[in-house]
């Protein structure tokens, strides 16, 4: 995979769109990253990589946080990258989710994740996740094994050169994905503790059944008992198999005595049940005879009863004749009722209709006083619409030119910001261009020092007989002394750094203090022609806002001055409509009122004529009837209808009594002639001495039946105990086999074999990808070390007590030593870190199977070599680009700006980085 042309817009530092056209660096070869701290020469890879898969290449860059800060509302963030992969070309395009101020309106609004993919063919895929997988298959390795093998990130690779076999094992375990071996290791491990808590839950359970073996009076059972555990279960089983044998025997005998007893209590019981009946019925007898007597007596008074009751049938008669007559007269009273209310109603109704005239009267006269007060409210409104429509016209051309003026202002004091942006850039840029030529003075005394000190320096390796490496003299009469106060390579770097660094400053300077200028002069010319088209004069920026302020008051007071003559006619004006509305409402009432008064002046005519003729209707009723009203008939007709349903009660009940009294008599007649034959003859038996041998006979059954059930219950625990106990020994015995072998198992797997190399299956397995990644390595470290080192893996461990087997070591081929590769110096350790990213780069490259990778990313890390180191760094990768390769190294380093011609330089401004290209 080789990127060709990488477009980024809104992402990371970048403000605006951004193209990087790779295939302008060629097919292969080397080129610089380089530029301020922080502009975003990273990000470059964080864009290919998120355009690839959805993900930056750093674990501390979300997605959702690549929006660039410095994007305008309406630009929208994404990466298109077009790229070759196996000689044909495709085009990746993808956007994350973020959130934007909205365009219209205030708050944000999201924009929803999405990417496509352009195959050769024309075939698009659309999607983030789908686009993801298909980037996935068609490289053929994933987002994490891209950064692996695309970015050698200095940093990280020097933390694996140093680190011990732990922290070692954690950082491959995540490249070369060994996880399932080290849960395989403590799955093992798991196991043999669970299988040491099960035989120990076995131990556990077997000492809990012989706690619940019960014993009898027999010595011999309870010692066993008292003395056993787990591992004496062979003598314990035997004692117990005896107790439960011993305790079915005298079950047996038991059983023969307890069947003799029962069937003896069985004939006790009957016949104690026999003499308890006869006892019962001769009880029912007695008591028989004795109610009979009673009931005789009884009868006899309700016959008495009955006759007294018979006796008041003429007063019967007498109620029911004259109730006959009250129901009679009745409906005549219906009818003075009738009577009376329509006289009540037709003088109510006369009242109403005499009041309601006088309040028809009354209404007219307020109507017209109405009429007569909305006329005259009329006439003084009656200009306010025109006048209304006059004073809205001038109000919307005062508003106008208000926004005008307010408009002005803005331009205002956003010209006067340009101004003093302006102002401060130059003192900004005045200032750094001082500490510029301050710089470049003290470099250039530095580099002079520097030069003259390198006389010294040579003179130092000056041979008599020798050729002089300057002038090529064999003799040497007065060689140069070393002053003491020479400047090293180190110091002359560091001054040229800064002074470069300084000049960069001062040139970003100068160009936003003229951008700033440029800012300014265009916004006065704006604002000059502004306030030539609103006021018509020419005017300087000093007094124009003394101006302003002057016309925004004036424009102010007359707005105002219009408000309230405006509001004043609109009520004017919605006065004006509300009379004529309420008196054309007027008009209609009063029609209304006139035909409602003509209505209830005849309605008062015919509530006279109908309350006359009501009275009379009345006067003629009550001369005929007994009574006042209906109330008082029905009064007296309930009270003689209640006596004589009382005396009718009396009677029935009576009779009632008497009949339910004969059949009582003649029940008990019947119920105590059985009863006497029921009774046997002879004597009766005694019943208190057979109760007291059923007595006796059963307190002894029962002490045989808890005998019994004591024993039985002893010898069916027992037998359940020594069944349980049985199963137990057995498995135990099978639960230790499975610890032991389990244990050897899990300290084989995790390396804990007392004795032996503290070496786990996991970490045998890593040692294997190691060595490809050291023999990878030293393919490089050797030749840039100029011959003297090569790693190697430690075989043997320091000690028997720490995990081994993945310990870095380096020989020297100088002295013949080997050594820990924290021995190496500071230029050193970043030559093998940077050999040993390479190798694990080859490594997993080669693991992905097939995979084509034309495109890497150094980072960092060259600071720490001297000149000769880094030529060799260089060559090597230089050899790794190849013919097909493209290498862009991101570094700060000033030397490698002047080796490599190919660039891709970063510039951080206040507006966001901007980046060009050198080729």
């Amino acid at each position: 995979m080789k990127p060709l042309h990488l477009t980024i817009s809104a992402f990371g530092p970048y403000a605006g769109r951004t193209e990087v056209a790779f295939e302008d660096f060629g097919e292969s070869g080397l080129y610089l990253i380089t530029g301020d701290t922080g502009a975003g020469k990273t990000t470059l890879f964080d864009a290919i990589t998120f355009a690839l898969y959805g993900e930056a290449s750093g674990q501390t860059r979300d997605s959702v946080m690549l929006r660039s800060d410095y994007a305008d509302a309406t630009a929208k963030t994404f990466v298109a990258l077009t790229f070759r992969y196996h000689d044909k070309v495709y085009t990746v395009e993808r956007n994350p989710q973020y959130t934007r101020p909205k365009q219209r309106g205030e708050g944000v609004t999201t924009e929803a994740a999405g990417a496509t993919l352009t195959y050769p063919d024309g075939r698009v895929v659309t999607g983030a996740r789908q686009v993801t997988e298909a980037m996935t298959e068609l490289i053929g390795i994933d987002r994490a094994q891209f950064g692996q093998i695309v970015m050698i990130a200095q940093g990280d690779f020097l933390q694996l050169l140093l680190a011990d076999t732990r922290q070692r094992a954690g950082i491959f375990r995540r490249i070369f994905s060994t996880e399932h071996f080290q849960r395989f290791q403590l799955a093992l491990k798991d196991r043999a503790k669970q299988a040491s808590r099960q035989y120990d839950d076995l131990k556990k359970g077997a000492e809990q059944y012989i706690a619940q073996i019960v014993c009898d009076d027999r010595d011999t059972l309870r010692d066993a008992c008292a003395a056993a555990d787990a591992h004496t279960l062979d003598t314990l089983l035997p004692q117990l198999t005896d107790a439960v044998a011993d305790d079915r025997a005298s079950q047996k005998q038991l059983a023969d005595s307890l069947e003799t007893g029962r069937q003896g209590l069985e004939a006790l019981a009957a016949a104690v049940s026999k003499a308890e009946q006869e006892a019962a019925l001769r009880a029912q007898a007695a008591e028989g005879e004795t109610k009979y007597g009673q009931l005789q007596q009884a009868q006899a008074a309700l016959e008495q009863a009955l006759q007294a009751e018979q006796a008041k049938a003429d007063t019967r008669q007498a109620l029911t004749d004259r109730i006959a007559r009250a129901q009679a007269e009745l409906p005549a009273y219906d009818e003075l009722d009738a009577a009376v209310r329509a006289l009540q109603q037709a003088e109510i109704e006369g009242k109403k209709a005499a009041q309601a005239c006088a309040h028809a009267n009354q209404q007219a006269e307020q109507l017209e006083a109405q009429r007569q007060a909305l006329t005259q409210q009329r006439e003084r409104v009656q200009d306010a619409p025109v006048r209304l429509v006059e004073a809205r016209a001038a109000q919307e051309k005062a508003a106008t030119r208000q926004q005008a003026l307010a408009g002005l202002a803005r331009t205002y004091n956003e010209t006067r910001a340009l101004v003093r942006t302006y102002q401060n850039e130059k003192k900004a840029y005045l200032e750094r261009e001082q500490e510029n030529e301050t710089r470049q003075a003290a470099f250039q005394e530095i580099e002079r020092a520097f030069l003259r000190g390198q006389a010294g320096v040579l003179a130092a390796g000056l041979i008599e007989g020798q050729p002089c490496p300057v002038c090529g003299s064999t003799h040497h009469p007065a060689p140069a002394r070393p002053s003491g106060r020479d400047v090293t390579e180190a110091a002359l770097d560091e001054a040229r750094t800064q002074a470069e660094h300084a000049r960069q400053q001062a040139r970003t300077a100068s160009e936003q203090a003229a951008a700033a200028r440029a800012a300014a002069d265009a916004g006065k010319n704006r604002l000059l022609a502004d306030v030539q088209a609103l006021l018509g004069t020419d005017i300087g920026l000093e007094g124009l806002k003394e101006r302003l302020s002057g016309e925004i008051e004036q424009s102010k007071a007359a707005s105002a001055a219009l408000l309230e003559q405006v509001q004043a006619l609109t009520e004017q004006t919605q006065t004006h409509a509300a009379c004529e509305k309420s008196l054309h409402e007027l008009d209609e009432q009063t029609a209304r009122q006139q035909q409602e008064q003509a209505a209830l002046e005849r309605a008062q005519v015919e509530s006279s004529e109908r309350r006359a003729a009501a009275a009379a209707a009345v006067q003629a009723l009550r001369g005929r009837l007994a009574f006042a009203g209906k109330k008082e008939a029905m009064q007296a007709l309930n009270a003689d209808r209640k006596q004589l349903e009382t005396l009718q009660a009396a009677l029935e009940q009576a009779e009632r009594a008497r009949i339910a009294g004969a059949e009582a008599l003649a029940r008990q007649a019947a119920a105590l002639e059985t009863l006497r034959g029921q009774l046997p003859s002879g004597q009766p038996a005694d019943l208190d001495a057979l109760r007291q041998q059923y007595k006796e006979a059963d307190t002894v059954h029962r002490a045989q039946t808890q005998a019994y059930n004591a024993i039985d219950r002893r010898r069916d625990a027992n037998e359940r105990l020594l069944q349980n106990l049985t199963r137990q020994r057995s498995a135990l015995e099978n639960q230790e086999k499975v610890c032991l072998m389990l244990s050897r198992l899990a300290d084989t797997a995790c390396g804990e074999l007392t004795g032996r190399q503290k070496l786990a299956f996991e970490n045998y397995i890593l040692a294997f990808y190691f060595d490809q990644v050291i023999a990878a390595a030293n393919e490089r470290f050797h030749p840039m070390t100029g011959g003297q080192y090569r790693l190697l893996r430690r075989q043997e461990a320091m000690n028997q007590r720490a995990q081994t087997g993945l310990e870095l070591d380096v020989i020297d081929y100088y002295t013949g030593k080997t050594r820990s590769v924290r021995t190496l110096s500071g230029g050193e350790s970043f030559q093998a870190s940077l050999a040993l990213a390479l190798g694990l780069s080859d490594v997993i490259q080669r693991a992905a199977g097939g995979v084509e990778i034309d495109a890497m990313f150094i980072d960092e890390g060259f600071g720490s070599l001297d000149e000769e180191s880094l030529d060799q760094a260089m060559n090597i990768l230089a050899g790794l680009a190849g013919s097909d390769r493209l290498v862009g190294i991101i570094s700060h380093v000033a030397e490698l700006r002047t080796r490599l011609d190919k660039k891709i330089v970063v510039t951080r401004t206040r507006t966001g980085s901007r980046l060009r290209l050198e080729v």
